[in-house]
């Protein structure tokens, strides 16, 4: 025996807990559960056990309401009810009367119970009626459920009116009771006592009776239900897509206060999932301070985070069933937006002007996340490598060796569109997005105005601004996106010869406001003729043209490793990757560096965490955006290779062409140059001497010489 302490909420029994003692409530109450978010409380004064004894397990949920104080009494020790009430002859009138509470209580949650099981079964047949209605609304044909053509009444568990006027006079008249009748002794407290409990015990077994009909209901109309939401939750779409529709024929901003239920149905989320959904976003909306980076904020960022991509799965899916879209599901699509509550007034209309006025890339090169989901499902490009750089095909090929999948689910999910989707879901857009982010401990994928650090108008990011910029970087770094691919044409005697094509990258922009762009992969599968793809957050706070210098870089680093393979780091096979690889590993020792310039590449491997990818990058922003100007910042080494692999265009070489430390680097260039283009001079002239047409391709090439 012992006393024990419990604090609000704390969990004191569980169904199914073996009973090992009888518990005297001393102070506070202790909510008893008895299903469907009921319960009853028991009051200070009440014997928790005698109602579980039978099974000798604890039948509900036992919860502390406020700070609880219990003295147990040991079953099995002759400690029973009548033992404990006469071992506390003070309070035994308290305990009596805490009784004949409880009791009145556990009838008043019966009551409701039945009621709710009436309102039920009246439901589903509401919804029965209505549904026929539904379906020709929307000009659908109705689904047979069988299951449900004839709906059981609920139990009659009515407590005989003896026994209700019985307990409602008790109650009635307790303080009279408690002195003039309890007080008299002991062994009227236990007959009350255990009169209430052989009561409680046949309401107890009602409870069983009509919470077994509620789950049997809840079963049988499952299916129904989900049906008849998904009709409900299209029919109130349809409505409310023409209301925004009205709205903006009307050139007025539309209302969507509402976006975020909108969004959240239109998914097709089921109500219990809506309802465990809101329950975490509505925690997050009362939030004091949304930008806090406590532990328990990051919990709460990281489980909305998981509902944020089931969302736009759901919502993605239905967009490819409809020809237009709702307003609000294409600024969740394009920007991530889903409520203004915590996206802001302002916010919120800019966002709506943006995507309203939005129209695609006509040129294909720069794609919202939600086209490029749609170019994976259309079958435009394949899925992007994952984080282990394994593709789709190569994915599904470990997840099939690994026993996940079969070989008939191999074979199908290879031509599935909708797999293609989910794993560039998983991997492209959910690590992606983290990515550009730039700030991975407070992501958040809604769009949430604490995560806007600059006016939107200057940070959104379109094709034209993006390709803007990349025409500017191409001026510089000319060969930057140019492969090498053979060309041939026996019919005019050319035998195979190497020519440049440029392919130029994909970007796609992330929904969120970021600060980092990134290459996400140099190539499409193993073909190194095809487009890079890049990253970028669609409000970008990072300066542009340095954003674009640097995923520029990443490129060059890893086209290179890509081209040469396993030797992308052996100096016996010269490339950039290689050359520099050697510069940083031996700086120490390389003759050309002066000592203060050898103590800068120390400083510069520490800042970059001794990543030799990192340094170039850093090294190419330089070049790029000082050099090219006139401005030497790089050391002898660095400059080298750097022009020896990624040379100025002519432009550029006008600017530094003055300058001693670039003049031998130029000449050696255009020897080159020179030399590589003799060859295709010399046909063009074979050609032209027999009066035939010069192919277009070679014509490109020699254009590429003169860049």
């Amino acid at each position: 025996m012992a006393i024990k302490q419990f604090q609000s909420g704390e969990k004191i029994h569980s169904t199914g807990d073996s009973l090992k003692e009888y518990e005297l409530v001393l102070k506070g109450s202790v909510a008893l559960s008895i299903g469907r978010g009921v319960s009853v409380e028991l009051l200070p004064g009440t014997i928790i056990g005698p109602l579980d004894a039978k099974n000798g397990k604890y039948i509900k949920d036992y919860t502390a309401r406020g700070d609880v104080m219990l003295y147990g009494y040991s079953v099995g020790e002759g400690e029973t009810v009548e033992f404990i009430i006469e071992q506390n002859e003070k309070i035994a009138p308290q305990i009596a009367s805490a009784f004949v509470k409880n009791l009145n209580s556990l009838k008043e949650s019966i009551a409701f119970l039945a009621e709710y099981a009436f309102r039920k079964k009246e439901d589903i047949e509401n919804r029965k009626a209505e549904y026929k209605e539904l379906c020709a609304q929307l000009k659908k044909r109705p689904k047979v459920f069988p299951e449900l053509k004839i709906i059981p009444d609920p139990p009659d568990i009515s407590i005989e009116g003896w026994k209700v006027a019985f307990i409602e006079s008790m109650v009635e008249n307790d303080e009279h009771l408690k002195k003039q009748f309890f007080s008299i002794g002991p062994s009227v407290c236990t007959g009350i006592v255990m009169t209430v409990l052989s009561f409680a015990k046949d309401m107890i077994d009602s409870v069983r009776e009509i919470d077994g009909y509620i789950t049997e209901l809840e079963e049988m109309s499952r299916d129904f239900i989900n049906a008849y939401d998904a009709l409900d939750t299209e029919q109130k779409n349809l409505e409310h897509a023409k209301e925004l529709d009205r709205a903006m024929t009307r050139g007025a901003m539309p209302d969507l206060s509402k976006a975020s239920e909108s969004i959240v149905a239109y998914a097709g989320l089921d109500r219990e999932k809506r309802e465990e959904f809101f329950a975490l976003y509505n925690e997050y909306l009362n939030v004091p301070d949304r930008s806090d980076s406590s532990d328990d904020m990051r919990k709460l960022r990281r489980k909305l985070t998981q509902w944020y991509y089931k969302i736009y799965e759901g919502v993605f899916l239905h967009s490819l069933e409809e020809e237009k879209l709702p307003i609000e599901i294409n600024m969740f699509l394009y920007t991530g937006f889903f409520d203004p509550k915590i996206a802001g007034e302002d916010n919120t209309t800019i966002l709506f002007n943006y995507v309203v006025d939005y129209d695609p890339d006509p040129k294909e090169q720069v794609f919202t996340i939600y086209e490029w989901l749609l170019r994976i499902y259309e079958r435009k490009n394949d899925p992007s490598r994952n984080e282990f750089d394994m593709d789709y095909q190569a994915d599904l090929r470990e997840r099939k060796q690994n026993g996940e999948i079969t070989e008939q689910m191999y074979e199908k999910f290879l031509k599935d569109p909708l797999e293609m989707v989910r794993f560039e879901m998983k991997n492209l857009f959910e690590l992606g997005n983290r990515m550009t982010f730039g700030r991975p401990s407070v992501f958040f994928p809604f769009f949430d105005s604490v995560n806007v650090q600059m006016p939107l108008d200057k940070i959104y990011m379109t094709a034209d601004r993006i390709r803007e910029e990349l025409k500017n970087l191409r001026d510089l770094d000319f060969q930057c996106f140019f492969r090498e691919d053979i060309y041939q044409n026996e019919k005019k005697g050319i035998p195979q010869m190497v020519v440049h094509n440029e392919y130029l990258p994909y970007f796609i922009l992330m929904p969120n406001c970021g600060s980092r762009s990134t290459l996400w992969q140099e190539i499409e599968g193993k073909k190194r003729s095809t487009h890079s793809r890049m990253l970028m957050p669609i409000f970008n706070v990072e300066e542009l043209s340095d954003a674009i210098i640097q995923v520029c870089g990443e490129f060059r680093w890893e086209m290179c490793k890509t081209e040469q393979g396993v030797h992308w780091n052996d100096l016996s096979e010269p490339s950039l990757t290689a050359e520099y690889s050697d510069y940083l590993q031996y700086f120490r020792k390389n003759q050309a560096l002066n000592p203060e310039q050898r103590e800068k590449v120390k400083k510069v491997l520490q800042k970059c965490s001794n990543n030799y990818k990192r340094v170039f990058v850093s090294d190419y922003l330089t070049y790029l955006k000082y050099e090219s100007k006139g401005a030497l910042r790089l050391n002898k080494v660095a400059r080298e290779i750097l022009f020896s692999y990624c040379p100025f265009g002519s432009k550029g070489r006008e600017v530094v062409g003055q300058n001693p430390q670039y003049q031998p680097l130029i000449n050696r260039m255009n020897n080159k140059q020179g030399q590589k283009a003799r060859p295709i001079s010399n046909i063009k002239q074979k050609l032209e001497n027999k009066g035939e047409a010069f192919p277009e391709e070679l014509e490109r090439e020699l254009g590429f010489y003169r860049m």
